[in-house]
């Protein structure tokens, strides 16, 4: 990451969502993809809220929403529900939309077709398995949270 701030600036500080191409310095690879999500430091800010406030967040959870006020998935995972059923509903649903129902644009599928016949190596922070679902070798993922 040094080397990449040299060459871009020492207050550099990558757009979220958005894919850059780098070289590797020193990691054992020709080039790295980066894509950044949001960075929470202290709460979620109006901006934010509504960044992660997505349509398919407000088509598949609108009751929680309606409900309970909840606007995004990442900060319903700290909701202190009411009880044990409400709480295992939130979970059954965000675990069943983010583990098997595809993600809403291709960028997964893109990012194989870049990769498809290159010795790849995926680190994420997404543990919502889309690089897998796409079609990448899980041993070639490492998903941390």
């Amino acid at each position: 990451m040094n080397a990449l701030r040299i060459r871009c600036g020492r207050d550099y500080e990558q757009p979220t969502a958005v894919p850059v191409l780098t070289d590797a310095y020193n990691l054992p690879a020709k080039k790295v993809i980066h894509i950044v999500g949001p960075v929470v430091e202290h709460g979620l800010t109006k901006e934010l809220e509504e960044k992660l406030a997505s349509a398919p967040f407000v088509r598949v959870f609108s009751d929680f929403k309606a409900h309970f006020g909840i606007t995004d998935m990442y900060s319903g995972g700290f909701y202190p529900f009411p009880d044990e059923e409400t709480r295992w509903a939130w979970w059954a649903r965000h675990i069943y939309f983010n583990r098997y129902i595809d993600a809403p644009k291709p960028v997964y599928r893109e990012l194989l077709e870049l990769v498809r016949n290159k010795n790849y190596f995926v680190i994420t922070t997404n543990v919502d398995h889309q690089f897998q679902r796409a079609g990448m070798l899980l041993r070639r993922i490492t998903q941390t949270s």
